[in-house]
């Protein structure tokens, strides 16, 4: 048999992108599915060291002069902002930010212009790095080097550890996450897509905690320089309240499902 000529022999077949889409799309609902715990999205407060500034600290000579020390330094020198630092450690006292030396040669000078009682009281000085903001969470407190006024936050120290949720706060999470997937599944059907539209779609998923139930669901609109699909999930609420910016509640279906397009609900 002679081989069909290269202009007629049948084209190749290529898979469609809609599967391609949706496989991923199983994936990420695999992954979700098989996670054991959620890392709560904080900002860098939480997460990030403390920021740190400079200070001046004295060793005091004599232990006895510490109370006086603290009184006439909390008279003449007060910490402005850093009061969530403890002034003394020890026989070490915190004097000053090393910027309030302010062209100064050094923090003797300083003493002796500006608290001359207590010029010979310090045997010597030290600069440190100390918290410029009180710490957060207490392994934000576990890395500094003075001391703080710390009390921890319980509802805090569990948001940044890795069990905040219980398993059945675990299980309705992953069931929604798993909508917002399918929301976009189905979005990405009914529309016009190419492969490069994966990368940068996107949907919402609004739920009532009080009721543990979707109220609003959506998906971005990439003809509208507003209408990502958080500002149109939120619109959809309003639509549950017979408002909404775009658009109003349907006289042809009930309004506390009016978050959620007619035909994503039957899909859904």
């Amino acid at each position: 048999m002679e081989p069909l000529p290269k202009d007629k022999e049948p084209p190749t077949k290529k898979p469609k992108i809609e599967d391609d889409i949706s496989k991923t799309i199983d994936s990420h609902i695999k992954n979700i599915k098989r996670c054991k715990s959620l890392k709560a999205v904080l900002g860098d407060d939480f997460e990030k060291p403390v920021p740190l500034i400079q200070v001046y600290v004295g060793h005091v000579r004599n232990p006895k002069d510490l109370s006086k020390t603290i009184l006439i330094l909390n008279e003449k020198v007060p910490l402005k902002g850093l009061h969530h630092l403890k002034r003394v450690r020890k026989r070490e006292v915190l004097l000053c930010p090393t910027h309030y030396l302010n062209g100064m040669s050094s923090i003797q000078e300083y003493l002796e212009i500006n608290v001359p009682e207590l010029k010979d009281i310090f045997e010597y000085f030290k600069d440190l790095s100390v918290p410029m903001y009180a710490p957060k969470v207490k392994r934000q407190y576990n890395q500094l080097l003075w001391s703080c006024n710390f009390h921890p936050n319980k509802y805090y120290e569990k948001l940044v550890s890795d069990n905040f949720f219980s398993n059945e706060e675990m299980k309705l999470h992953t069931k929604f996450m798993t909508v917002a997937f399918e929301v976009q599944r189905w979005h990405l059907k009914v529309t016009d897509h190419s492969a490069e539209i994966l990368l940068k779609t996107n949907a919402t998923v609004i739920v009532d905690p009080s009721t543990d139930s979707v109220v609003a669901a959506s998906f971005f609109n990439d003809d509208h320089p507003v209408q990502h699909s958080a500002m149109l999930a939120i619109d959809n609420v309003a639509k549950t309240q017979q408002g909404g910016a775009w658009g109003t509640c349907s006289q042809t279906i009930d309004c506390a499902l009016s978050g959620v397009d007619s035909e994503l609900l039957i899909y859904l």
